[in-house]
């Protein structure tokens, strides 16, 4: 694999400048946001860096295990604010080009080409920038091991701050977990839920939050500068969250109240009508189990009108297939009012669809642009 020679400066904890290297061989979102400098620092690295600024303020030591690091946007923001880190990366490429940037910024950065998981193995992982994902055939193999086993690889045995952003791998990872995360001076945990990647093998992002709380953590979503309370039974508001677990009395961000029905309305109405075909059928198949005074919002049963009759994805249509008899029982009962038509909703929901077929060119666009600096980059290589 060519190794990359695109380098930028960036300040991902919005304070210390950073060089960070970037791979120039695959079409990657985050990747092109940081070289057009369009790339804002998101909600799970402030959490990050609060967390470990706390433990500073505290006079612990600060130890944070990045699991899928992919660039490092977080590893590295942690080591530039003095964290000691631990970087869990499987893939070749992302790995390559976080090892250059930790070097080049002289941070204490320990990485392992590694994937975690529930006891020693070896894995099939499928590279694609930040979306790889072990698979069960067809990827690259690479070795596994779990959360103990590789905080002893870089000579320690616990961590202020354990990140978790695997694509779905996040049941294995935790399973494997437990002699970490059952002690009482368990570390904080921040781990992603993608709710359409974890059904995809059986789970739920409620699954997720109840194997923390089995450890004993208290569970939160990730919001803007708060924390929300959340429980396995809950339904995620959205497709893709954050949970904070912590065992500690103080939290790092002030905790609010729980979602009202109307905020989770709001937010699962904006997943049903998501441009990225997989939010929706997150959506729809989750919103099956749904209590009726959720169903009965008349933003989430047009939503979900749209998504059964209208939607231009098999697979979308055949998520919410359950709806129009629900519909119909709740109706009865008396909970939902008067809709607006279906000529109504389906004018809308072409709407949506435009956008979607925008942001699919717009991808479309720029792999062909990858393409042509990769045949770039050979034609020079046959003739050097």
């Amino acid at each position: 694999m060519t190794p990359s020679r695109r380098w930028i400066e960036v300040r991902l904890d919005g304070e210390r400048q950073l060089r960070v290297r970037l791979p120039d061989d695959a079409w990657d979102p985050i990747a092109e946001e940081l070289a057009a400098g369009t790339w804002r620092v998101p909600w799970v690295l402030r959490l990050v860096l609060d967390v470990l600024d706390a433990a500073e303020h505290d006079g612990a030591d600060r130890v944070l295990l990045d699991v899928g690091a992919h660039l490092g946007t977080v590893s590295l923001a942690a080591a530039g604010r003095g964290a000691r880190v631990v970087a869990v990366e499987a893939s070749t490429r992302n790995a390559t080009c976080l090892a250059a940037s930790a070097a080049v910024n002289r941070l204490d950065v320990t990485l392992l080409h590694a994937a975690a998981a529930d006891r020693p193995q070896v894995l099939q992982f499928h590279e694609d920038g930040p979306y790889g994902q072990v698979v069960a055939d067809g990827g690259v193999t690479v070795e596994a091991d779990t959360l103990p086993a590789l905080l002893s690889r870089a000579r320690l045995d616990r961590a202020t701050l354990v990140k978790i952003d695997v694509e779905g791998h996040e049941p294995a990872v935790l399973a494997g977990a437990a002699p970490l995360f059952s002690r009482a001076d368990a570390p904080d945990v921040i781990c992603e839920g993608n709710g359409y990647v974890l059904l995809q093998g059986g789970h739920t992002t409620g699954e997720l939050a109840g194997t923390l709380q089995g450890f004993g953590y208290r569970v939160f979503l990730v919001g803007d500068h708060e924390l929300v309370p959340f429980a396995p039974t809950d339904l995620p508001p959205a497709n893709v969250v954050d949970l904070f677990a912590t065992k500690h009395a103080a939290t790092p961000w002030p905790v609010r109240a729980p979602l009202t029905p109307a905020e989770c309305a709001s937010m699962l109405t904006r997943e049903l009508l998501h441009p990225v075909h997989t939010h929706r059928c997150w959506a729809a198949q989750a919103l099956a189990d749904a209590p009726r005074t959720l169903l009965a919002h008349r933003e989430i049963s047009e939503a979900l009108e749209a998504c059964a009759h209208f939607d231009a994805v098999p697979e979308v249509r055949a998520a919410a297939a359950w709806w129009p008899g629900r519909r119909v029982e709740i109706a009865t009962d008396g909970r939902i009012g008067s809709a607006r038509t279906l000529a109504t909703i389906a004018a809308q929901w072409s709407a949506v669809a435009d956008d979607a077929a925008v942001l699919t060119r717009r991808a479309a666009a720029v792999r062909r642009g990858a393409d042509r600096t990769a045949r770039r980059v050979s034609r020079r290589a046959r003739h050097a």
